[in-house]
C-alpha cells in the first residue's frame, strides 16, 4: 500500500494486492483509490491520477507511474542536470525517462529530446506531460534495445535507471 499526496493536496491510496480481486470499499473521504494487481489497474474511486509540482511544470502521475517523492531533492536534481548540459545540445537522450521529469526542462533547451521508457503507464504520463512540446519523441521500450537501435549521435546522455537496474550495473563492475 502506497499513499501519495499532489501539489494541491489531493491524496491517491494505491493498494496493490496478490488478488485479482478488487477489495469493496466505502469511502466518505476526499481520496482518490487504486487497487493494483501485476499489470491491471482498477480506480476505485476518484482520479486515475495525481499532480506533482516541480520548479514550474506540473507532472500527472498515475497510480502505478515512479515519482521521486522528495519535491524539493527533485527540483535541486533538475537543476544539477541542467547545470552539467552541454550549451545549446542539439539531441539528448533521456534514458528511463519514466514520466518525463527530467525531459520536461530539458526538452526546453536542446533541438531533439528523446526519451526511452519501458512502463506504459509512465509512458502515457510522458505523453500527457510533455504535449506542449514538438521536439520530443519517446519510444516504449527497454533501454537495452532501443538505444542501440537509434541511429544518432547525442550531444548529451542522461541515465537515471530504477534500483533494480542500477543494483544489477553496480554490481557487475
Amino acid at each position: 500500500m502506497a499513499v501519495r499526496s499532489g501539489s494541491d493536496g489531493e491524496l491517491m491510496l494505491v493498494l496493490e494486492s496478490d488478488s485479482p480481486v478488487v477489495p469493496a470499499l466505502e469511502i466518505e473521504a476526499p481520496v482518490s483509490i487504486a487497487h493494483v494487481y501485476g499489470g491491471d489497474l482498477v480506480v476505485q474511486a476518484g482520479a486515475d491520477h495525481i499532480w506533482l509540482r516541480v520548479i514550474d511544470h506540473a507532472f500527472r502521475i498515475s497510480p502505478t507511474s515512479f515519482f521521486q517523492v522528495n519535491l524539493p531533492m527533485a527540483e535541486k536534481m533538475v537543476g544539477h542536470v541542467l547545470a552539467q548540459l552541454p550549451e545549446s545540445p542539439g539531441t539528448v537522450i533521456d534514458a528511463y525517462c519514466g514520466v518525463g521529469l527530467f525531459s520536461a526542462f530539458l526538452a526546453r533547451r536542446c533541438r531533439r529530446l528523446i526519451g526511452i521508457e519501458s512502463s506504459s503507464t509512465a509512458c502515457e504520463d510522458f505523453v500527457a506531460n510533455l504535449n506542449e512540446f514538438e521536439n520530443v519523441e519517446l519510444y516504449e521500450d527497454s533501454v537495452e534495445r532501443a538505444l542501440p537501435a537509434l541511429a544518432v549521435a547525442p550531444d548529451a546522455v542522461l541515465v537515471d535507471p530504477p534500483e533494480p537496474v542500477w543494483e544489477a550495473v553496480h554490481w557487475k563492475r
